[in-house]
């Protein structure tokens, strides 16, 4: 891995969040680059079966943001 070529340490932390940003969306654009360990793969798999048979508890995404700003 290289230096980076910016100093993140002097970032506000808006700027640290926009470039998680991007550098999130720079890894979207290739999801088969990203490799999960087999223990990620079964969890992933049990999560859709949940899911598939209406076993899985969820939420909206509004309750979501609700719950998280408390």
């Amino acid at each position: 891995m290289s230096t980076p070529a910016i100093d993140i340490n002097k970032l506000a932390p808006e700027e640290r969040l926009a470039l998680i940003g991007d550098l999130w969306d720079s890894l979207r654009t290739k999801p088969e680059a990203l490799h999960i360990t087999p223990a990620q793969q079964k969890v992933l798999d049990r999560r859709l079966d949940e899911l598939d048979s209406g076993d899985a508890a969820v939420i909206s995404w509004d309750d979501a943001k609700r719950r998280l700003r408390g």
